[in-house]
């Protein structure tokens, strides 16, 4: 085998290895759970809570616009419920709205933080939290 044969043959050995790679590194197909999170709190969980948290969690998954949304809503004040919504930005709006909805389902209908008045879940796409202290703004170090 001559030198050139012998190059050719490593270029496409390279480029075959390479164009079956590339593929996998920038692409995610499925939306999945990377991690929560079930913050503490004293507070006990009331139903009017629990109305207040379900209320934010409906109008951050229809309203998300350009891949983010914070709403607030209280039925008492001291059961006030803050939520924010946060996708990739290279996530298209469809599947933001679908992470949203499967990461605020998640948390509220599984087993993942039962009468938790804060939690913080991250998926692939997207990141929802929610909690009963006003978070917006502030830089959160410890959580």
């Amino acid at each position: 085998m001559s030198y050139n044969n012998y190059l050719i043959s490593i270029l496409i050995i390279i480029t075959s290895y390479l164009l079956n790679i590339i593929p996998i590194a920038f692409s995610i197909d499925e939306d999945t759970e990377l991690a929560h999170i079930c913050l503490p709190n004293n507070k006990s969980f009331t139903s009017s809570y629990k109305e207040s948290r379900a209320l934010v969690v409906i109008d951050i998954i229809s309203n998300i616009y350009k891949g983010f949304r914070n709403a607030s809503h209280y039925t008492q004040f001291e059961d006030t419920a803050y939520g924010l919504a946060l996708c990739r930005g290279d996530v298209s709006p469809n599947d933001c709205k679908k992470c949203v909805n499967n990461a605020s389902t998640t948390l509220i209908n599984t087993d993942h933080c039962p009468g938790s008045r804060s939690a913080v879940i991250w998926r692939d796409f997207c990141l929802v939290k929610y909690s009963d202290v006003n978070f917006f703004g502030i830089i959160d170090v410890k959580k």
